[in-house]
């Protein structure tokens, strides 16, 4: 078949990317078939991205990482997969599902998603589900919460040298994958929620994050000694927690409260790297008649209780619906771009919701606040 010849020979870098196509005359008689059959496997071609054609020019050959399978782009509708890092139990995958859905057009767009399962190791989750995105020839893109690290790099880079465009979610993609992104500014919204905290006269912040190695956990931890540095109070390490338990073991959070609040100097506010470790440490504080927020504030990052009704917790609110569009967005422009298109990364507001938590009343910070 003329088109999967000109797309193997594109693949295999016997046609480069950026250079031109062979002419129709020169393609028949290399092929042995007529012009009329070249020009209509250019023309699907052009349809799918591979090639990019201008009149009176021959065709310019696209990059063979950017183009979507000729399979996926059957009667012109693209199939594409997502990968949630948490399921419907929680409130950012419903979110996020309903902005991809908004940002989907149904009549040329099909979803598929998978989430880990209650199996603890979902990083071999995660790489069975990209290992079933390549043998799946219908799959045009994947928008994914990355949780692999470097366990699967190896096989985000089988995906991306299949020519499977990818575009990620919340955290930003691992070192060698060069890949749009839509997520918040972690950084600086940590930097804001610990900025709070000092202007309402606190000190000693203890920071509570986890052994997760994703751009998001070490931003936010960055976000959090900048605001110490810029308010001049010394980092303490002691006030630096690390969970590497399951959040539903009770007992594990009551044992960290009880570090924390053994101290001599103990803290009177927490930074948690995100809402589900702030509230299972809130709940440690309380087994231990620790008032929350009289005796130690807490805040965390993600606003997953902003999702379920009236909240209690001090967060940066991440915005999972405009995320999921934007990444929908971010995937159907790569579709079409520029093999020089440079990876696109997207940075999102993520408000600032003062609870009770910290001693708040319920309001959205302003940007100056």
């Amino acid at each position: 078949m003329v088109l999967k010849e000109i797309e193997r020979r594109i693949a295999s870098g016997a046609y480069r990317a950026g250079s031109r196509l062979p002419s129709e005359r020169a393609l028949a008689q290399d092929l042995a078939v007529s012009r009329i059959t070249v020009r209509a496997a250019i023309g699907e071609l052009e349809r799918m991205g591979v090639l990019l054609c201008h009149p009176r020019s021959r065709p310019i050959v696209q990059a063979p990482h950017l183009v979507p399978n000729h399979r996926a782009t059957i009667q012109g509708r693209h199939t594409f997969a997502l990968w949630l890092r948490y399921g419907w139990a929680a409130p950012e995958g419903p979110a996020l599902m309903l902005g991809i859905q908004r940002a989907l057009d149904h009549d040329n767009h099909r979803l598929v998603f998978s989430a880990p399962p209650d199996d603890p190791d979902m990083v071999q989750a995660e790489r069975q589900f990209l290992l079933n995105v390549l043998e799946d020839q219908d799959v045009a893109g994947i928008v994914l919460w990355y949780l692999g690290g470097e366990e699967n790099l190896a096989t985000l880079l089988k995906v991306r040298d299949a020519g499977i465009p990818m575009v990620f979610v919340d955290r930003l993609p691992p070192r060698g994958i060069d890949a749009d992104f839509v997520g918040i500014d972690n950084l600086h919204v940590a930097e804001r929620l610990v900025t709070h905290l000092i202007r309402k006269g606190h000190r000693r912040i203890a920071h509570v994050t986890n052994q997760d190695a994703a751009s998001a956990v070490q931003d936010r931890a960055a976000g959090y000694r900048k605001a110490l540095s810029r308010a001049s109070i010394p980092l303490d390490e002691s006030l630096v927690f690390s969970q590497s338990q399951a959040l539903d073991d009770h007992e594990v959070w009551k044992a960290m409260a009880e570090r924390m609040m053994s101290l001599p100097d103990r803290p009177t506010a927490v930074f948690a790297v995100n809402d589900r470790v702030a509230l299972s440490l809130i709940e440690g504080l309380r087994s231990l008649g620790v008032r929350v927020p009289g005796d130690v504030a807490v805040a965390g990052i993600d606003g997953i209780q902003t999702y379920q009704g009236e909240p209690f917790l001090t967060t940066a609110v991440q915005p999972f619906e405009r995320i999921g569009e934007v990444a929908i967005e971010l995937l159907i422009q790569r579709l079409g771009a520029d093999p020089a298109a440079p990876a696109v990364h997207c940075l999102l507001d993520a408000p600032i919701f003062l609870g009770p938590s910290t001693g708040d009343d319920s309001r959205i910070m302003g940007v100056h606040g």
